[in-house]
């Protein structure tokens, strides 16, 4: 905990440049060792990559223990020939990422001139794209379909740029075109930072945007106490073969993964809704992707022993849709009242009608993004015919987090009826976060 008032005082400063001093000698120390690490592997270009990749990892996590950086670590890192996408917020990412995962990075070509930070980037296999040069994507997308072939995990920043660490950016499909056109699923991970109270916030401390200078920055990050970093890895991989379906399908993994500074995971206290609505579009994608792939009997038909639809899938996912549809069209009123949803037969009957209506709701949830989640809302479900009343009070972010579940249990329910009648469904489908992150660490421990 910072001593009141340490932050504009001489400690401050102590702190700062004490640890640029340390930082110094623990750059050139890990620097020489990675060189004659290098030299030891040998003219094999793998085995000099390997080498330098274990050294980077050994000074990123001195860099971090140096700075005082706090790491949490949610889900289990990707392991061999991986590809993984992350927001991006500082330069910090990378010895975060580093320190969890052992990747190879691409970067922005601008950094390879930098002094120093371009040379040691360069020692460690980093690859370096010029947005400028269109005609050299081809090449940087087979090699990183060759450094993935060969064993090699791989880290892309698909936002294109560094963000206050409140927002994600859309992410550019480009490079995700290795995995596109190789089938190759692709890992999430979310990556969040907080300082201590009393201590600037971190979008001023950590996150490195906008036209912050690197010294500045550099110097105030130094003179920080500690920094608490968290590093949430997605429990499923993503994959297919459109690169702008899978950047969007990613995106919604990171935002189901992320932690905004200073704000629950749960929607109270956040500037946005960005991590609420990539939940739900998530979802509602995945509720697409099934669809696509069912006959339209296996749709439209009742459950094993009902009598008639109502409790068949197209039943459940028009129940699904119909509550998205209610919150979208009511939320500017201030009033939401689920109970006078209108009852669409088609949506239960017709999986074509169904995806369109989920292209629909997507589009209005992404619009939603800037909107405050405290928005007030009265909220009235399950009402009796005679309750006139106001309705319960609740708020936008509160109704998203409910939606998410309501969805969640209803494509549950999906899952059951299609596997009762021996179609396959993917085992996360209709599946909490919660509960793929307590398999994922139940299946840890077991190992």
């Amino acid at each position: 905990m910072p001593v009141p008032g340490e932050q504009a005082g001489r400690p401050r400063l102590r702190r700062a440049v004490v640890r640029l001093a340390r930082l110094a000698v623990l750059t050139a120390r890990h620097y020489l060792a990675a060189r004659r690490a290098c030299r030891r592997a040998g003219r094999d270009p793998v085995r000099r990559r390997e080498a330098a990749l274990e050294q980077f990892r050994a000074y990123a996590r001195a860099c971090l223990a140096l700075l005082g950086v706090r790491l949490e670590v949610d889900g289990e890192p990707p392991g061999g020939g991986f590809l993984l996408v992350s927001n991006h917020v500082s330069y910090l990412d990378i010895l975060v990422l580093a320190a969890t995962a052992r990747p190879v990075f691409v970067a922005k070509s601008e950094i390879a001139r930098w002094p120093v930070i371009g040379h040691l980037a360069r020692l460690v296999g980093t690859l370096f794209v010029d947005r400028g040069r269109i005609r050299a994507l081809p090449a940087m997308l087979d090699q990183l379909a060759g450094l993935a072939a060969a064993g090699h995990g791989i880290v892309l920043f698909p936002e294109g740029t560094t963000t206050d660490g409140r927002r994600i950016l859309p992410f550019r499909p480009g490079l995700l075109e290795v995995a596109a056109r190789t089938g190759r699923a692709v890992h999430a991970a979310a990556l969040s930072y907080a300082t201590p109270p009393g201590c600037p916030p971190a979008e001023e401390a950590v996150a490195w945007w906008a036209d912050m200078t690197l010294v500045d920055h550099v110097w105030r990050l130094l003179a920080l106490p500690e920094i608490e970093a968290r590093v949430a890895f997605a429990a499923e991989p993503v994959a297919g073969d459109d690169r702008k379906e899978l950047a969007e399908r990613l995106r919604g993994a990171v935002l189901a993964s992320w932690a905004v500074p200073g704000g629950s995971r749960e929607g109270e206290g956040m500037d946005d809704l960005a991590v609420l609505v990539g939940r739900n579009v998530a979802l509602l994608r995945d509720a697409d992707r099934l669809i696509a792939g069912l006959e339209p009997d296996a749709y439209a038909a009742p459950a094993p022993g009902a009598g008639d639809a109502d409790h068949g899938v197209g039943s459940q996912i028009r129940h699904v849709l119909e509550f998205y549809g209610c919150l979208l069209a009511q939320w500017p009123e201030g009033r939401i009242d689920y109970d006078a949803r209108p009852r669409e037969r088609e949506l239960e009957t017709d999986p074509g009608a169904a995806r369109a209506r989920i292209a629909r709701l997507v589009e209005g949830l992404d619009a939603l993004a800037p909107v405050i989640a405290r928005t007030p809302l009265a909220v009235r479900q399950d009402a009796g015919p005679d309750d006139a009343g106001p309705g319960v009070q609740s708020t936008l972010g509160r109704e998203l987090a409910f939606l998410a579940s309501h969805t969640i249990h209803h494509l549950a329910l999906v899952a059951v009826l299609l596997r009762a009648r021996g179609i396959t469904v993917p085992d996360a489908f209709g599946v909490a976060p919660s509960t793929l992150a307590h398999r994922a660490s139940r299946d840890r421990c077991a190992r």
